[in-house]
């Protein structure tokens, strides 16, 4: 039986960054799919049940931060989030990783090297859970 390829949630409205993103994700023989607003994610995260997600705060609609609040609950609390941010926020920075789920809260511009880390941390994280 073949065994799939991990699965990567790409919550981000930037077309450049989710581009980025999925190039770093499939480089890393990983699969990947797209979620442009809140209102989208909410709807594929359980139908999808990605192994990590890379959740932008910043997002039209449904912020990045109600998705994580929706994301400590339930089944939901078992999928690794990779936090990113544009602008940092201090004053939020220990609330987002205090979640027992967030795996990093990473700011733009994101590294490729730093963002290979943070998946495959989040990634081991998922297998253990």
């Amino acid at each position: 039986m073949e065994t799939k390829q991990p699965l990567i949630l790409i919550i981000d409205d930037d077309p450049g960054l989710q581009m980025l993103l999925e190039c770093f994700v499939k480089e890393m023989g990983l699969r990947s799919e797209v979620a442009r607003n809140g209102t989208e994610a909410i709807d594929k995260i359980p139908f999808l049940k990605p192994d990590l997600i890379v959740l932008d705060l910043m997002l039209p609609g449904m912020s990045g931060l109600k998705i994580l609040e929706m994301l400590q609950t339930g089944e939901a609390l078992k999928i690794p989030v990779v936090v990113l941010t544009g602008s940092y926020i201090q004053n939020l920075k220990e609330k987002i990783t205090a979640c027992p789920n967030v795996v990093e809260l990473l700011q733009k511009p994101i590294k490729l090297e730093t963002f290979r880390e943070v998946v495959a941390r989040g990634l081991n994280r998922s297998k253990a859970a």
